[in-house]
């Protein structure tokens, strides 16, 4: 019974007993960094891009901003074309900051349309071309 008490006593310190370990350090040998590069970060952003057929809006989410601008007829037909989609969505992301900005509350985009307003739950800013 004693013999299988210390046993256990040995195992159980076995196993919570770890060894330290003493790495060899060569004092000649100098840290320098091991990277090269600069310390910019990675950013990441996502847009997503809705043409509301009822309104003629080209509806932009930027993260967490909504932008909208109103489609001219010929627009309107070149937003169903994979070129003219493309073309639309660089005219409007060269709008912003550049155009005339108009906030639209969110109420205002529930009346317009309902998918707009759903996509856009925070307002958004019409964009009016110059």
């Amino acid at each position: 019974m004693i013999f299988v008490l210390a046993l256990m006593v040995v195992a159980a310190q076995a196993a919570t007993h770890h060894p330290h370990s003493h790495p060899t350090h060569d004092p000649a040998h100098t840290h320098t960094p091991h990277h090269t590069h600069s310390h910019e970060h990675n950013e990441h952003g996502t847009s997503t891009f809705y043409f509301d057929a009822k309104t003629h809006h080209m509806v932009m989410r930027l993260d967490s901003k909504c932008y909208l601008m109103k489609l001219d007829d010929t627009e309107a037909t070149q937003v169903h074309d994979a070129a003219g989609i493309v073309e639309i969505e660089l005219a409007m992301v060269k709008l912003i900051g550049a155009a005339n900005e108009t906030m639209v509350a969110h109420d205002a985009l529930a009346i317009m349309s309902a998918h707009i307003a759903h996509m856009c739950p925070n307002g958004a800013m019409q964009l009016e071309r110059i």
